[in-house]
């Protein structure tokens, strides 16, 4: 075995001593960074302070993703979350607590788990690297009294017959056995899954991987509402995809509970025809990575605006997605920019009457365009009620209202994380089978001779479980007479 090397150049008496060569402040600073990400005590405190952050957006409402691109539809989330957290509920926006998964507190936080854990891995490979590779083959006679586990076993002959049988004993039970080369026939070490604990390393690259996709669907992913009229078409807000709703069809059960509801959707992309099917809740329409949900439906009315060419302005009907401050009405939403108008449509909310209108009618009322829909208003430039068939000139534009119609509530969304957290999800479960099924198993031998024979001394470092304690007895048996076993629950003098 190599020794270290004494320099014995003579040293002239008054000659100073040798000091290590400092390293700058700029060199100091990156492994003061990477030493404060490998720490334990960082890696708890970044770990409590993302249990909290979870904590956090369990117990405080969380804004659907759907409806934070929505300002009307935001507005009427928040005035409902008034209710609930009252004079909190602007300071809870503000910090971005409604919106949590995706704000720069969990971003951050999440940033600064990723870096911890990869630093604690590239700290760890090159201790498990050395281990698998180049194990400490010689221990000190300290090392055997205190192992964890610790046996012996009376062999007839002498020390080098006593080894071979030992190596025999140690490969049929799996083991790769190392020689002590300082010690020829009296000592070796064996082990087996030598590579098992590299599953550790596998385990936090996972956590790395389904971090980053996490980050990925949360900065990336892409979800839009969209509430169609049956026979309309919207944009997806993906290119030049638009999703046209053929029909809806609902049934219920005896008590007038929902049972089953189904929208017929074609997408096109441009003029072509990319995808055309049936969704349910469940059962999304998908294509290249977006995927069309069904999530709920509701009334509309059928309305088409014209210009004095007889041009349609607007021919999509009007959900009536929204509900009036008092609950009363139902409300639809349009924008008009270029004609320069806001226009409203309202009915008497479910369950709900009113004397001024008679079933099926109702009030179309105009604002001035703004680019805020659905905020506060003045006075309306028009408001006037409606019966089916009947219509309204306004300038230029003649608002038509029809009949009464369904809409149907979808949501187009993407989310370009989720194979990041399959894959993820994957390597977790290899690693933490390699870590846990495959653990690396070691063995210290040391044989002296005695009155008969040998003995043959067996030390291993790992807290033995019963089945384990059960195998080492075998390997005793195996080897030899057994003449002493002990277990210590002190873990010193390890190699």
């Amino acid at each position: 075995m190599a020794q270290d090397l004494k320099d014995t150049t003579p040293v002239a008496p008054d000659s100073p001593a040798p000091t290590a060569p400092r390293r700058s402040v700029l060199a100091e600073i990156p492994l003061a960074v990477y030493r404060f990400l490998h720490s334990k005590v960082t890696g708890l405190v970044i770990i409590l302070v993302m249990a909290f952050l979870a904590l956090l957006g369990t117990v405080i409402a969380q804004m659907p993703a759907g409806v934070r691109e929505d300002p009307v539809r935001a507005g009427e989330w928040l005035a409902g979350a008034q209710e609930r957290y009252g004079g909190l509920t602007g300071l809870l926006n503000s910090l971005q607590l409604f919106t949590l998964y995706s704000s720069v507190w969990f971003v951050g936080v999440a940033v600064l788990l990723t870096l911890s854990i990869i630093a604690c891995t590239t700290h760890r490979i090159p201790q498990l690297w050395k281990r698998a590779t180049r194990p400490n083959v010689r221990v000190s006679e300290g090392f055997f009294r205190h192992a964890s586990a610790y046996g012996a076993t009376h062999v007839d002959g002498d020390t080098e017959a006593a080894y071979e049988r030992a190596v025999e004993a140690v490969k049929a039970k799996g083991y790769r056995v190392v020689d002590d080369e300082g010690a020829t026939h009296t000592s070796m070490y064996a082990d087996r899954f030598r590579w098992g604990p590299f599953g550790t390393a596998a385990a936090h690259t996972a956590f790395v991987v389904i971090i980053v996709g996490m980050l990925v669907s949360s900065l990336a992913g892409f979800e839009r509402y969209l509430p169609i009229t049956v026979g309309g078409t919207a944009e997806t807000g993906r290119g030049d995809l638009t999703v046209e709703v053929v029909s809806f069809s609902d049934t219920y059960n005896l008590d007038g509970s929902p049972r089953d509801y189904v929208s017929h959707l074609i997408l096109r992309d441009g003029e072509d025809v990319v995808a055309e099917g049936d969704i349910r809740v469940n059962t999304p329409l998908r294509y290249q990575g977006m995927r069309i949900h069904q999530t709920h439906f509701g009334a509309a009315v059928a309305l088409t605006v014209t210009d004095t060419s007889g041009n349609e302005v607007w021919n999509q009907g009007v959900p009536l997605e929204y509900t009036s401050t008092n609950g009363a009405y139902a409300v639809g939403i349009v924008e008009m920019p270029e004609q320069g108008y806001e226009m409203r449509a309202y009915t008497p909310a479910s369950g709900r009457t009113d004397g001024s209108m008679a079933p099926g009618e109702m009030t179309l009322v105009l604002f001035p365009y703004t680019g805020d829909a659905g905020a506060p208003q003045g006075e309306p430039l028009v408001e006037e009620l409606l019966a089916p068939g009947q219509s309204l000139t306004v300038g230029d534009l003649t608002f038509s209202y029809d009949r009464e119609t369904k809409y149907t509530g979808l949501t187009a969304a993407t989310d370009p994380g989720a194979p990041w957290i399959w894959v993820g999800s994957a390597l977790l479960m290899l690693g933490m089978t390699s870590t846990f099924g495959f653990r690396h198993r070691r063995l210290w031998v040391r044989i002296v001779p005695e009155d008969g024979g040998s003995l043959v001394r067996v030390a291993a470092v790992d807290r033995l479980d019963p089945i384990q304690e059960r195998r080492f007895r075998e390997l005793l048996s195996t080897i030899g007479e057994p003449r002493e076993f002990a277990l210590h629950r002190t873990e010193t003098d390890r190699a």
